[in-house]
């Protein structure tokens, strides 16, 4: 079995690490892991799911050398306080989770009964198109009528760097358990995807399986499934926050009037 680490595989949320070359290096010669060589791990991982091939990670971090990704003990010894500062400010994930101390990877977000604290996560309106997105995943296809939980994420999209083509992102993922099926979390999602679409342009909706979205929204994985998704698909969350004059396909428009009612009141009050 090769020690080498540029060594890759598909995964199902996109391209990940192949571990065969760690897990020998992970067990120091007993059943608990070297936590160093975890250290490892979690590092090629982070940029692995945020689409970002091994070969390319020097282009990002200036100060790692193409050598220091040969095995990894060459990479161990290249990750001083800078690099791994310099990662984490870069995919905005913990520092602690790099280390190993946490499975948390993103720091808490919580907005529920917030909206002003949603509007401070978003930067100013004088960007680009593109370097940010806002996005959603839901486990099961949204529809106020029913009773059933309808748990929904919502994520957005930084655009870091550019690789050639290919768009380096970062990820705010926020905390909270919304519920399309309770109002009013709805009410405050609708709220935030009408700021968002007006802002940002559409918001595309990904069906995933409950205990991904669990993982994704709890902070404890990357969403790595939105890394090269493209912005438009259908339905997006902007058709269930428009009236049918607005839009062809809206969904839900008897609570339009409802949610920006919501919106207008909650920010007259900042």
């Amino acid at each position: 079995m090769s020690d080498e680490i540029l060594q890759l595989k598909p995964g199902i949320y996109g391209v990940s690490l192949d571990l065969k070359a760690l897990i020998k290096r992970l067990r120091s010669g007993g059943e608990a892991p070297d936590p160093v060589a975890a250290l490892a791990e979690r590092f090629l991982r982070v940029f692995l799911e945020h689409g970002v091939a091994v070969p390319q990670i020097p282009r990002l971090v200036a100060d790692l050398p193409l050598s220091a990704l040969r095995n990894v003990d060459t990479l161990i010894a290249a990750l001083n306080p800078s690099v791994l500062e310099t990662v984490a400010a870069m995919f905005g994930i913990r520092r602690e989770w790099l280390d190993g101390v946490t499975e948390t990877i993103y720091p808490d977000r919580f907005v529920y009964k917030d909206l002003p604290a949603f509007l401070e996560l978003l930067p100013g309106e004088d960007l680009d198109p593109g370097v940010i997105e806002a996005m959603a995943l839901a486990s099961v296809e949204l529809d106020y009528r029913k009773n059933q939980e309808q748990p929904v994420a919502l994520v957005l999209r930084e655009r870091v760097a550019v690789l050639g083509e290919q768009i380096v992102p970062r990820f705010i993922v926020l905390n909270d358990a919304w519920d399309w099926s309770y109002a009013p979390t709805r009410f405050q999602l609708k709220a935030m995807a009408r700021i968002c679409y007006e802002r940002f342009g559409p918001i595309p909706i990904h069906r995933v399986p409950k205990s991904r979205l669990d993982a994704i929204r709890s902070g404890k994985a990357v969403p790595s499934e939105l890394v090269s998704t493209k912005r438009i698909t259908n339905p997006s969350m902007e058709d269930y926050v428009m009236t049918a004059d607005e839009s062809r396909v809206a969904r839900e428009t008897g609570e339009v009037a409802d949610v920006l009612l919501y919106e207008v009141t909650i920010l007259q009050d900042r």
